[in-house]
């Protein structure tokens, strides 16, 4: 009884910490981000589950191999998950989101039992968890309807488990690390950071080889079932798989790094990544408690890699738990308190500048719902090149309507307008590949501004020609 009574005397610092992350979000909802066209295809994924039993999509038509049978390009637990979610909510933009918000506020539940166990200060854990809820990077991926907020909480899980593991010697908590390394391997790609992190860890802070023999077995053990589980699933689809897989990569070949050019074009991103350098050096010259600034250091590396890696905008995700924890531990253990209240000052203050100053503005979703609200043809096949996603507008108002996305990988000429070719209508916004220009000026019949109903213009509808016209 004295042990459920110490838990619940931690709610009310947990509701504390959650309060900025959720205020936040409820006031930049469906904004921030704008709904993105990743949310429309991981979502009609899921969607197929759930009609089919069968994880695949047709956004794509036939032009990505093997994607109407089997969308093998991505672990499968995100889109299961997702599929039970919807069913039990409802299929719309808001209710897949809510999952991705539900599992931001379980990782900032777990940072605060990590800066807990590091502190030995509640205040601090809650200190913590607004630093972390009001991240820029943190809020942007942690409510878009994508698989990494929830591959962040397997990761701060497995991080936690495995440093109570090393600290306690417990083979115990090393295998809920291994679960959790393993969950996060079949939620994302990125989820080897978890198993990355903890396998260098635990190799250098080992007390002999032999121990950590025993302790690598407990640990890889499920991660090693959940790589063989995902083997299964694929089953003789594994050249489908490689194929899906070798054009994921293409992709990122041709992308830019998000990071250089975010850090290139905008002094708030160059001053937040000074500053996290900053962090992480002066962290380094405290000399204390070793053990955590071993793994916070290699989580910071191989979080670095990773990002480079990605290339993508959402992944700086991953790199701010760690930042997070850090700062905690600089506060926690600098003697000049003035430096650390001041390093948290300039965090917070350019966090907030890049919540209220994104980098691109797009129209928002409700301007968006305005302008399709009368605009929308009843059949036909409809092309989706629009940020924001008018992908789940059109599902609730034009059932009947198929929709096609716009290709998120390298194709050939002969593809992309072949795929352009089985639509009759185009909807637009943001010309992702300048192939689109010319297909345009070849094919467009009409177009129609999008404009909602305070004037705002949003976007453009273009009606095709004729299929047996098409130049």
């Amino acid at each position: 009884m004295h042990l459920v009574l110490r838990r619940i005397h931690h709610i009310p610092y947990l509701l504390l910490g959650l309060l900025p992350f959720l205020f936040i979000t409820a006031v930049t909802f469906l904004e921030l981000p704008s709904v993105w066209p990743d949310e429309a295809i991981f979502a009609d994924t899921a969607r197929t589950i759930t009609l089919r039993g069968t994880m695949a999509t047709h956004l794509f038509s036939d032009i990505i191999p093997g994607m109407q049978e089997r969308a093998l390009w991505y672990p499968p637990l995100y889109f299961y998950l997702l599929s039970w979610w919807t069913r039990f909510t409802a299929f719309d933009i808001v209710s897949i989101r809510l999952l991705s918000v539900l599992s931001s506020c379980l990782s900032l539940i777990m940072v605060y039992v990590f800066s807990l166990r590091i502190t030995q200060q509640k205040w601090f854990g809650v200190l913590t968890m607004i630093l972390l809820g009001i991240d820029y990077s943190f809020l942007r991926a942690g409510q878009v309807g994508r698989m990494d907020s929830l591959t962040l909480l397997w990761i701060i899980t497995a991080t936690y488990a495995g440093y109570e593991g090393r600290i306690g010697s417990s083979l115990m908590w090393l295998l809920i690390a291994g679960v959790a390394s393993g969950l996060a391997v079949l939620t994302h790609p990125l989820g080897c950071i978890a198993p990355a992190v903890l396998a260098i860890y635990l190799l250098i802070t080992k007390h002999s080889y032999r121990r950590l023999i025993i302790e690598y077995s407990v640990f890889f053990a499920p991660i090693a079932m959940a790589a063989l589980g995902w083997y299964w699933w694929i089953g003789q689809d594994i050249a489908v798989f490689i194929t899906q897989y070798q054009l994921q990569f293409a992709r990122k070949a041709n992308s830019p790094f998000f990071v250089v050019t975010s850090v290139q074009n905008y002094w708030s991103w160059r001053l937040l990544f000074l500053l996290y350098i900053g962090i992480c050096v002066y962290a380094g010259t405290l000399r204390k408690q070793l053990r955590l600034m071993q793994l916070l250091t290699i989580g910071i590396v191989v979080a670095v890699i990773i990002l480079m890696w990605g290339k993508e905008m959402w992944y700086t995700l991953y790199l701010q738990p760690w930042v997070v924890l850090f700062l905690i531990f600089v506060i926690h253990a600098c003697a000049i308190r003035k430096l650390a209240y001041g390093m948290v000052a300039v965090y917070l203050i350019l966090n907030l500048w890049l919540i209220r100053s994104p980098m691109i503005q797009y129209p928002s979703y409700a301007h968006l719902q305005s302008a399709l609200a009368h605009t929308l043809p009843q059949n036909g096949t409809i092309y989706l090149s629009q940020i924001p996603d008018p992908y789940f507008i059109v599902r609730d108002q034009s059932p009947a309507v198929k929709l096609l996305e716009f290709l998120t990988v390298p194709v050939s000429d002969e593809l992309y307008e072949r795929l352009l070719a089985k639509s009759d209508y185009l909807i637009i916004n943001q010309v992702f590949d300048e192939r689109m220009r010319s297909y345009i000026t070849r094919n467009m019949q009409t177009q129609t501004s999008l404009i909602s109903s305070d004037g705002t213009p949003v976007g453009t509808m273009i009606k095709w020609v004729p299929r047996n016209k098409r130049k």
